[in-house]
């Protein structure tokens, strides 16, 4: 009962793909081996210096100071704030209606 021909096919579709892969694999090795990798780029020796911003280090340093001194009064503005301040409330839920009678129920389906 065991059908013989039907098995004919598959062995003859793999017997034609294998070779095929073969042939693709060995043509990919073939070519990865013929082309090298290229070599990473030289580093460079030379070293730029940094632009001098306009106003040089004292306008940095005069920046950075004043950015210090808001963030100090800012820190100062908000430890006065009270608890819960800020805009932030948690979302009240609405109160939920009380159930008092079940759902009507449907006289032909017998759905609620």
């Amino acid at each position: 009962m065991t059908d013989r021909v039907a098995h004919r096919p598959r062995t003859a579709t793999v017997a034609l793909l294998a070779p095929a892969a073969a042939a693709v694999l060995a043509g990919s090795v073939a070519w990865a081996a013929g082309d090298p990798p290229s070599p990473p780029p030289a580093p460079s020796s030379t070293v730029t210096p940094a632009a001098v911003p306009p106003g040089g280090r004292a306008g940095q340093a005069r920046d950075i100071e004043r950015l210090r001194e808001e963030l100090t009064s800012l820190r100062a503005e908000l430890r006065g704030l009270p608890a819960g301040a800020g805009g932030f409330k948690p979302a009240a839920k609405p109160p939920r209606a009380a159930r008092t009678a079940p759902p009507p129920v449907h006289a032909t389906t017998g759905a609620s």
